[in-house]
């Protein structure tokens, strides 16, 4: 009975669909192999255009192909999507840079006079103002 079911269920199921991995980057070039939709793959990098094309690394049947892929609906390619747009929000957005710091205020002209000569400031004698 459970057999039964099981064969029933998997009757009813919808295949997964398949995408091909080509070996360029063309929509007319040989077909490397057919890949499902979650496959994991290396996304290198994406030539935009239309469709646009991703270059990548697959595991099929245990053995690593390099092609190119068209197809959007593959998860791995939505997340290369998401990323790169995310990224690009973020380098695009204004960066908040802290005003400097004010300067200092000027010494006054004794305290420079002392830096320049310790002895002068101890010297100086200061000057009597005379009324005309």
């Amino acid at each position: 009975m459970n057999l039964a079911f099981l064969l029933l269920n998997l009757s009813f199921q919808a295949p997964q669909p398949q995408y091909a991995l080509l070996s360029e980057c063309d929509s007319s070039a040989e077909v490397l192999a057919q890949i499902p939709q979650d496959t994991p793959l290396e996304i290198r990098f994406a030539i935009g255009g239309s469709p646009t094309c991703y270059s990548v690394t697959a595991t099929v049947g245990g053995k690593k192909l390099r092609g190119w892929v068209t197809a959007r609906g593959l998860d791995a390619i939505a997340a290369f999507d998401k990323a790169r747009a995310e990224y690009e929000r973020e380098a695009w957005r204004p960066v908040v840079v802290a005003p400097p710091a004010p300067a200092p205020a000027p010494a006054p002209p004794q305290a420079v006079a002392a830096k320049e000569d310790p002895k002068a400031s101890k010297t100086a004698k200061p000057v009597k103002k005379v009324d005309m």
